[in-house]
């Protein structure tokens, strides 16, 4: 039965489900990871590009890690910022073996903060890039494939196959700081801070940032051992701006406070039709969809998202939208048409708003069963809240979500597989809890959910395996396992 909450439904039971419930196989996912000999890529860069003049015309193109590199290397020398320039990756591209330095920088001196900021415009033509290891590195800010963006700056069709990226600070797998256009971008690496603001996209949106048509599937972490890190967030750390049509289906988790499924901290702009799939995990401030709002760059606005993920009974406000909202500004908070799942959680939709203060608008927050969620009937109401002309959201026929409704960006980059036809026959079948496959020794392969979310990827060997339907791929050729 459907139940809508508003402010005075905060003293409801949390129900628990543990992340290995989610994603059983996430510790073994992070554990894939790029071996790195401590070299750059930036200092084995190319002396040119593949062709082409950088126009938009003419695209440089890049079809190699070395010259992928000289556009690491040209920023960081204060060659250029490459504004207006335009590339195109022609290849995938294998970043093993060394470390990468991101494309634009911000790094403190001591005494004054120094910027390269990149302005050009990537588009990946639906390529991946493998083993993309980003170190942490004590001076510097925002870390990722490209770290410090600025105006003009757009990046699209691209996936982060694999990796490791780390940082002190404004860590996206993507981008660190955005001040431009993500769009279209899949990853499925690990992305961890040192101290705050990590996202499974971007680390920090900004107020020219706008992302769209992304969707995560690493495991996002903020801290860890030895550091107390905060605010992690599956798509983006922090917002000032635009996050739109964004999925995330990897576990999100925190040190000591902050997680969100989409966004963590919310300091303005807005967060609509995304879903989350996501478990978060943390003592603190953690929601289904936003960690917390703090409205202390704007306005902030949170509308027609679901979430369908797991989250920390034990945390201290805790809610299946939001976690936290507190402003101490004139800025407004208004939440409207979200819908969580009650069959997972079934606390407060907000987890604490008796702190508030300001002007803030929380309404129109349904609890629905996993039947309800998974109806045409909720698709339909979806779109008919979207504000969009367009159909946003679609039904799950081809089951790659498990039911739920998806994004219509979603449909062509569902497990990147586009035939369980063609290529080299192997033996794979399922036995005694476990994924087999014989005869295809030194192969590469990767296992899939239904959902779409990778939870192996190596060498062909025999994966353990909780029950359920998985998609292996080895070599070229697809697999339909059923695991009992």
């Amino acid at each position: 039965m459907k139940k809508t909450l508003l402010l005075f439904c905060l003293g409801l039971t949390v129900q628990s489900i543990s992340a290995a419930e989610v994603n059983p196989f996430q510790n073994d996912v992070n554990k894939v990871a790029a071996v790195s000999d401590g070299t750059m890529w930036k200092d084995l860069a190319a002396e040119s590009f593949d062709g082409g003049d950088g126009t938009a015309e003419s695209p440089y193109l890049i079809k190699t890690a070395e010259q992928l590199a000289k556009v690491a290397k040209d920023v960081y020398d204060g060659d250029t910022d490459y504004a207006d320039t335009y590339f195109k990756i022609t290849a995938d591209i294998d970043l093993d073996g060394h470390d990468w330095y991101p494309i634009g920088y911000n790094y403190s001196t001591g005494e004054e903060l120094v910027n390269n900021y990149f302005r050009g415009k990537f588009d990946g033509c639906g390529h991946k890039i493998t083993n993309l290891t980003v170190p942490q590195m004590a001076e510097y800010r925002s870390s990722g494939l490209f770290g410090s963006t600025e105006e003009g700056f757009e990046l699209r069709n691209l996936t982060i196959e694999s990796g490791d990226i780390t940082g002190e600070m404004v860590v996206g797998a993507f981008v660190g700081s955005n001040n431009g256009i993500v769009e279209n971008c899949v990853n499925k690496a690990k992305v961890s801070c040192f101290f705050y603001y990590v996202g499974g996209i971007v680390g920090s949106n900004y107020r020219q940032g706008t992302v769209k048509h992304c969707t995560n599937y690493g495991y996002i972490l903020a801290g860890n051992e030895s550091a107390n890190g905060m605010s992690a967030g599956g798509v983006v750390g922090s917002n000032y701006n635009m996050v739109e049509e964004c999925a995330n289906y990897g576990n999100v988790e925190t040190m000591t406070t902050g997680a969100g499924g989409i966004v963590e901290l919310m300091e303005g702009g807005t967060v609509r039709n995304c879903f989350n799939r996501g478990a978060i995990k943390g003592p603190e401030r953690l929601g289904g969809i936003i960690g917390e709002a703090l409205g202390r760059g704007g306005n902030c606005e949170i509308y027609n998202c679901y979430n369908a993920g797991t989250i920390n009974a034990d945390a201290i406000n805790a809610g299946a939208i939001l976690g936290l909202g507190m402003f101490i500004s004139s800025n407004k908070l208004t939440i409207k048409d979200v819908y969580n799942n009650s069959d997972i959680f079934s606390g407060s939709s907000w987890g604490s708003v008796a702190d508030f203060m300001g002007n803030f608008d929380l309404t129109e927050a349904t609890f629905m069963t996993t039947d309800e969620m998974k109806a045409d009937d909720f698709v339909t109401k979806l779109n008919s809240l979207s504000g969009s002309e367009e159909t946003v959201w679609m039904a799950d026929t081809k089951n790659i979500n498990d039911g739920y409704p998806i994004l219509g960006y979603m449909e062509n980059i569902s497990t990147g597989i586009t035939s369980l036809a063609a290529g080299k026959d192997f033996n794979v079948y399922a036995a005694e809890g476990a994924i087999v496959v014989e005869g295809a020794e030194g192969e590469p392969m990767q296992v899939y959910t239904v959902g779409g979310q990778m939870v192996y990827s190596g060498k062909a060997a025999s994966v353990s395996s909780k029950a359920g339907l998985y998609v292996v791929r080895v070599g070229n050729k697809a697999y339909k396992v059923v695991v009992k």
